[in-house]
């Protein structure tokens, strides 16, 4: 091949060969050329200007001599070349300079494959992988910010053909990728988690379908699915004769749907839209409350309700009673010695007021924490039965209340003192006796049946010891 000295002003750039942003950096042939000259020839091709060529290879090569101010330039005419060729000598240089960015390394590509190439061919006189030249490929239809990306380091070719997989079928994934694709690492990350969510996706479609076929009514997750929905997972249901129900069995029944979550969609979910309409029994726990069952919570909270003001009416007035008939020296001491037993069995009980700290004082017939140093002995037998008589309010409090640790033998025993002392029950305080009188019988009953029991185990175990000892004598005769 010829090399022949052009006229430097008569060589013109190629306008497809320069980067699209600043000149390239020819430093290195600065330094070079004016001690070894200029190593490779540079490649050209005639133009319609007559004496005029076009730079196919040696960009930098140009540049470097006009900076040098050189007149002529050392060139290999080639007679006739066609467009593919062109790009692919150009190309052959680009590569070994710098300067060449993946955006523009991306153009050159697409430029040869317009022209029919393939990947193969273009890898081959590239001399990269069949790999980098399809992610370059990919990366030339990519949008704006993705080719950036590139040209910043931050998304690679490789990664570029993994994000052109969303370019067509999914753009807000790709936006998404490319916003997390802050580096490298960033952007396999953002790949992966949308590949996932693809995959996922991909997954709850084919199952969807397979149960649109099997006759299945799709819906989508019902609101509050499973915990507070009314909708119930059929796997956690059973009829009415106890036995646990068969998704795969009842998913085409009235009154069963299914649903495919799209998070985690390893399988279908079948679900009954109303069991206790359809006469099933939940077996998992949930807050949802039926409309039945929420008229009856309705109806006892009105009852609870209602049982509570009847009875602080009935305390507000049996209060008045206890001032009435208990609040003199003379009247407290029949309960004094009953208050002395609970200081001497108790005396941790009769240390608070329990909230009746008027009551108290209203009995004792003075403020008992400022008296009390004080006082005579029937204003301390008034002070001791004022705190026994409040300690019984206190119990009998919580037993109307349903609290623990309450006693329902006391507070009957109470309730039997103040009908004999002249106070009449009202109606929720007699509904009450008349419950602690049959839950204490009931306790009793059930406390003599157990010795009972245990009596008779005893006389049978006493026969048997007397048969075998009468044997015993029987053999000896």
């Amino acid at each position: 091949m010829e090399i022949v000295e052009l006229d430097i002003e008569q060589l013109i750039p190629n306008p497809d060969n320069r980067p699209s942003d600043a000149e390239p950096d020819i430093s290195d042939l600065l330094d070079s050329i004016p001690i070894v000259g200029l190593l490779q020839p540079i490649v050209a091709v005639p133009t319609e200007e007559p004496g005029q060529h076009m730079v196919v290879a040696g960009h930098r090569r140009r540049l470097a001599l006009i900076a040098l101010k050189h007149a002529t330039a050392p060139c290999v005419i080639a007679a006739d070349a066609d467009a593919a060729q062109l790009v692919a000598s150009r190309l052959a240089e680009n590569l070994n300079r710098e300067a060449m960015r993946p955006t523009d390394e991306a153009r050159d590509y697409e430029q040869l494959a317009l022209f029919g190439w393939k990947p193969e061919r273009i890898a081959k006189v590239a001399g990269r992988s069949k790999k980098h030249v399809a992610g370059a490929l990919a990366l030339s239809k990519l949008p704006e910010a993705a080719q950036q990306a590139a040209d910043d380091g931050t998304l690679d070719l490789a990664l570029a053909a993994e994000v052109a997989e969303f370019a067509a079928d999914d753009p807000k994934a790709m936006e998404r990728i490319l916003k997390g694709a802050s580096s490298h690492w960033g952007a396999r990350h953002a790949i992966d988690e949308e590949k996932r969510k693809r995959d996922k996706k991909d997954t709850a479609e084919k199952l969807k379908a397979q149960l649109v076929l099997d006759g299945v009514r799709v819906t989508t997750i019902p609101k509050g699915f499973p915990w507070t929905s009314k909708e119930a997972e059929a796997s956690t249901l059973r009829d009415a004769d106890g036995n646990a129900l068969d998704p795969e069995v009842v998913k085409t029944q009235p009154g069963f749907r299914a649903f495919v979550d799209p998070l985690n969609p390893a399988k279908p979910v079948v679900y009954c839209t109303d069991p206790e309409a359809w006469g099933f029994t939940r077996t998992k726990y949930t807050s949802y409350v039926s409309e039945a069952e929420a008229q009856q919570r309705a109806e006892a909270e009105a009852e609870d309700a209602a049982r509570a003001e009847a009875h602080t009416a009935a305390r507000a007035i049996r209060h008045e009673f206890l001032k009435q008939r208990y609040a003199t020296a003379k009247a407290a001491k029949p309960l004094f010695p009953d208050a002395l037993r609970t200081v001497i069995a108790r005396p941790s009980s009769m240390d608070w007021s329990y909230g009746f700290d008027d009551l108290a004082d209203a009995l004792a017939g003075a403020s008992i924490a400022e008296a009390v140093e004080t006082a005579g002995i029937d204003r301390l037998t008034r002070m001791l039965v004022a705190r026994w008589l409040v300690l019984q309010e206190a119990n009998l409090k919580a037993v109307t209340s349903g609290k623990r640790l309450s006693d329902e033998r006391r507070a009957l025993a109470y309730l039997d003192l103040l009908v004999d002392d002249g106070y009449t029950l009202s109606d929720i305080e007699q509904h009450t006796h008349e419950r602690l009188t049959a839950a204490i019988a009931a306790e009793e009953a059930e406390l003599a049946a157990q010795d009972q029991a245990e009596q008779d185990q005893a006389d049978s175990t006493h026969d048997d010891a007397a048969d075998g000892d009468a044997a015993v004598e029987t053999a000896a005769a």
